[in-house]
């Protein structure tokens, strides 16, 4: 596993010359290990979809005394407030995604190892599952057959549900939580895997991070036609090179027109609301059966008095999760205001 196997051969030292120093070593470690995944100078190392959360937690002890992890507390001050709502058992933890870059994820996971000692998996795009970096920090692919998994596991499972459409708003459209990409109504992706494990939805609410950037929209349709052309004309062993770039670019649903790269300061609050655990919907919806119908051509009229049900019921859950999201964001808000 690259640079986390180091600090199972390594004792951290006692010292504070001796922690000191090998702090600015591991600092080193994990900055050259971005740098070279993001020049594709290595080739996958973690093998496993997931590292197993006592690996995650032992490994984030280490990094907190890292250069990296002190400017970010020093810059974002990430905080959890009511974090005695995260259960002590498997959940699906969803949040507002705001900001194209990961300051808000960084936040939640930060703060939630801190004050209750566990792990979470973030899931995300499937390009996370050729990223040796991001599975350092718990990042798994879109694999719900594997999340799942991990939720009956009683893993902390998180996601946001928006994705990258939910980052790219306005400056002036931000605290708004976005009905797009797995909170869109007809999608339920978060939901169908928490009603399969069994296991409760825990809403986050984040406060903060949409100040670090100041965005103004998404200019990735703009750009498609531009880089494709440039890329077709590129000598083919140009294109081989940039190919993993090209990708990337293409998988991605959007991109935004900033007027900062490098981000505001900003105090991040993270607020976590009661877990919604949907025993009633459990027994109403058949997960498998969903799925079935969902995909199924040519439904007869009985299949399809089912499927609107079924949506109906998931609407209804997916609108409970929206609000309380958002009334997490509206409180957060609120009492940096007051305070």
């Amino acid at each position: 596993m690259g640079y986390v196997d180091k600090f199972r051969r390594r004792k951290k030292p006692d010292s504070r010359i001796l922690d000191a120093a090998y702090s600015v070593s591991l600092s080193y470690d994990i900055l050259k290990e971005c740098v070279s995944e993001v020049l594709g100078l290595q080739e996958l190392e973690i093998k496993e979809p997931y590292i197993d959360e006592g690996t995650l937690v032992e490994w984030f002890r280490h990094i907190e005394g890292t250069l990296e992890s002190k400017f970010f507390n020093a810059y974002f001050r990430p905080e959890l407030i009511n974090g005695k709502n995260i259960p002590a058992e498997g959940a699906m933890v969803v949040a507002n995604h705001s900001g194209m870059f990961a300051w808000d994820g960084l936040s939640i996971g930060y703060t939630i190892w801190k004050e209750t000692n566990r792990a979470f998996l973030g899931v995300g795009h499937n390009l996370f599952d050729r990223s040796n970096f991001l599975k350092t920090i718990g990042a798994i692919g879109g694999d719900s057959d594997l999340v799942v998994k991990l939720l009956k596991e009683d893993r902390l499972v998180f996601a946001f549900p928006g994705g990258v459409k939910e980052t790219i708003k306005p400056y002036w459209e931000r605290y708004k939580v976005q009905r797009v990409g797995g909170f869109a109504p007809g999608n339920y992706g978060y939901l169908l895997v928490a009603l399969e494990a069994k296991k409760p939805v825990v809403p986050l609410g984040v406060v903060g991070a949409e100040e670090t950037h100041i965005q103004f929209g998404n200019v990735k349709p703009y750009l498609d036609d531009i880089i494709k052309k440039a890329y077709s004309r590129l000598p083919s062993a140009v294109q081989g090179k940039v190919k993993r770039y090209k990708d990337i670019w293409d998988a991605t649903k959007g991109c935004p027109l900033m007027l900062n790269v490098i981000p505001f300061p900003s105090k991040i609050s993270v607020l976590v609301g009661e877990p919604l655990y949907f025993y009633e919907s459990q027994d109403k919806i058949s997960v498998p059966k969903f799925r079935s119908l969902r995909h199924k051509k040519d439904l007869s009229r009985k299949e399809k008095r089912e499927l609107e049900y079924l949506k109906r019921i998931l609407d209804n859950m997916n609108e409970r999760v929206l609000s309380e999201v958002q009334y997490l964001i509206d409180t957060g808000r609120n009492f940096r205001k007051d305070y």
